[in-house]
């Protein structure tokens, strides 16, 4: 019989921004390559097919926006040069996008390489203004790494993600980049003041509405005259003031965040939201393979890691701290079932190793019995 020909149902190209570094001159890590081959040889058979562009400089947000010039196919896999997989994640990806919320920016779960190690990826906070990373146990849950499931981020790396071509054909170059340079603040000061230099053009507009509502008889200090605009048009400009006042004070932030974190926040401006899959692990290479439970097990090692991390991303309000008592005292009791629930286990080993000659090992002047040790939990390190 006939070979059955296989059927490519996919072209994805898997992007490699490199840094200028010498180790990594012409190619990624050689863990990283190992991972790459394997997982291109189980797309094929997948029939997802996969194309290579490789970019360097030492500006890694220009290299990222030479690969999205350089793709083919509606799908670019951004994968840094120190991260391991499995050979099955790309599938894992595309597989996702297939499915609702239909996902045109996609990424695995993946950690910074330094302690802490957090997620490299971000939620806002109460106000819309700070990013954070998620926190175990307070926004997500642990487990939802072996559900495979998807869950919307405001933001998230670069590391390993998966990019759909409508993002770039909808989001206006230049896509990655570092924060350009702003306006200058004595120049936007400038503008923003009248010809007399006395008022800013917020404070104009809040005397204009001022005097809409109620203009009296005595005339404006700064028109020199009655408010010749309606009471509704006056509540208008104060809205428009404080919208001055909000966009000055965004000018005097310093903005921090990474080129990968402004891609999404401006496809999200264009209604694309960004998602993370869990069930996609990504190992970053330092001196050794670190994961991302780690993060996990760094939160759980003293109640006082969670809760800084918790606070840091909220108003220090009654309802917060109440709240965030709540999920400690759910969480200590779930550890307390736990712990009861491997007592009961060890009990239950040992009556049953009765039978099989325990009580002769303590005759013996052998010590103790392995099993009659407490019990303590494995670290998620002593696991990879």
């Amino acid at each position: 019989m006939p070979e059955k020909k296989k059927v490519c149902r996919e072209i994805v190209t898997i992007g490699l921004p490199l840094p200028n570094l010498l180790e990594y001159t012409a190619d990624v890590s050689a863990e990283t390559r190992g991972c790459l081959n394997a997982l291109r040889h189980r797309s094929r058979e997948q029939g997802v097919e996969t194309h290579e562009v490789k970019a360097r400089s030492i500006n890694v947000a220009s290299n990222h926006a030479n690969i999205v010039e350089k793709m083919i196919g509606d799908w670019l896999l951004v994968c840094g040069s120190d991260h391991t997989f499995e050979p099955d994640a790309l599938c894992k990806l595309l597989e996702a996008t297939e499915k609702p919320p239909y996902p045109k920016i996609l990424g695995a779960v993946c950690n910074y390489r330094g302690a802490p190690y957090r997620w490299t990826l971000a939620v806002y906070d109460d106000s819309g203004e700070r990013l954070f990373p998620l926190v175990p146990f307070y926004n997500v849950d642990p487990t939802m790494m072996a559900s495979g499931s998807v869950q919307y981020v405001d933001v998230i790396g670069s590391g390993f993600t998966l990019y759909h071509r409508s993002v770039f054909d909808t989001v206006p170059t230049p896509w990655w980049t570092y924060e350009p340079r702003r306006p200058g603040m004595p120049e936007l000061e400038e503008v923003l003041r009248d010809w007399d230099d006395k008022y800013r053009f917020d404070e104009w507009l809040e005397e204009m509405s001022g005097w809409a509502e109620d203009p009296g008889d005595d005339p404006s200090p700064i028109f020199g005259r009655s408010s010749i605009v309606s009471a509704a048009d006056g509540i208008r400009l104060k809205e428009k003031a404080k919208g001055l006042r909000r966009l000055l004070a965004k000018f005097r932030r310093p903005s921090s965040m990474g080129f990968d974190f402004h891609l999404c926040l401006k496809a999200r401006d264009y209604g694309i939201k960004s998602y993370v899959h869990w069930g996609v692990i990504n190992h970053h290479l330092t001196l050794e393979h670190t994961h991302p439970q780690r993060y996990v097990h760094w939160v759980e090692s003293d109640p006082k890691n969670w809760m800084a991390e918790v606070m840091a991303r909220n108003e220090v309000t009654t309802e917060k701290i109440a709240d965030m008592r709540g999920i400690q005292e759910k969480a200590d009791a779930a550890r307390l079932e736990w712990e009861k629930a491997v007592a009961e286990a060890q009990k239950e080993n040992d009556d049953a190793g009765d039978g099989e000659g325990r009580g002769e090992v303590g005759g013996q002047g052998r010590g103790e019995d392995p099993r009659d040790l407490p019990v303590e939990r494995e670290s998620v390190e002593g696991t990879q």
